[in-house]
């Protein structure tokens, strides 16, 4: 028994080097060895409970990666449509300004985001983890929620939008509030663009990369762009395009 528990010890030793929670548990073996086996049994209790943290952990870990890779295909995403929507905009613009009215057959995409497992996990297994791991998720999801808010109000805005692209055509008052929509569309699409350039670095740092786009983000992207009178680049191009705004943003500057 006591080879036993001096076999669990440096186990345990050795990992809390990289989870300092575990301490409580070699002191409580070390007592083990002394008092006999009740103490053995509940040393081997420990280290059993151990085990199963350390599988949580690993389980929470692998759900917080599939989440951050699931984020980032939208960041992706989300960067490809920017060239799109802005030339959607330009239309929209012309229009409003004399010209003829653009014909718009999708919606785009503007994908959420996902927080559902770090909403499961937070406050069980990913406590445990290594204090910079728990940082680096919180700082990610800070920032998710920010893309949160950026994808809900440029929606809201490309929502007023559509309601003037049905029409025939536009009053001057209308073509004046709409050159408005446009304007605060534009912005918040860069900003939106840019943030997403920046979440995708972050996730990259995280040992995580978007997937190649499925065959139907490819097909929407297409119908976006083909309303924008454009060719949609292949996955992740148009951030370090030379002519793209989100160049600089791209390549860490």
């Amino acid at each position: 028994p006591f080879l036993y528990i001096a076999a669990i010890k440096l186990n345990l030793k050795t990992e809390s080097t990289r989870y300092p929670h575990l301490g409580n548990c070699c002191r409580n073996i070390s007592r083990a060895s002394v008092v006999g086996i009740r103490s053995f049994d509940d040393a081997r209790c420990a280290a059993v409970q151990w085990q199963h943290r350390r599988a949580d952990v690993a389980e929470a870990r692998q759900g917080l990666k599939l989440e951050v890779a699931l984020n980032a295909n939208g960041f992706l995403y989300n960067i490809d449509e920017e060239p799109c929507w802005s030339a959607l905009l330009d239309r929209t613009a012309a229009w409003a300004n004399g010209g003829p009215r653009p014909l718009v057959k999708s919606a785009g995409g503007l994908n959420s985001v996902s927080t559902s497992a770090r909403e499961v996990v937070k406050a069980g297994a990913a406590a445990h983890m290594p204090l910079q791991e728990q940082m680096s998720y919180a700082r990610f999801y800070s920032d998710v929620e920010q893309q949160r808010w950026l994808i809900d109000n440029e929606r809201t805005v490309l929502l007023r939008l559509y309601r003037y692209i049905g029409n025939a055509a536009l009053s001057p008052a209308e073509a004046r509030v709409l050159l408005q929509e446009v304007a605060e569309a534009r912005l918040l699409g860069v900003i939106h663009a840019r943030a997403s350039a920046a979440m995708l670095r972050e996730a990259k740092a995280m040992g995580v990369d978007p997937k190649p786009r499925s065959a139907g983000g490819r097909a929407q992207l297409a119908r976006l762009c083909a309303d924008a009178g454009m060719a949609s680049l292949p996955d992740g191009q148009f951030a370090t395009h030379p002519q793209s705004p989100l160049a600089a943003s791209a390549h860490g500057q």
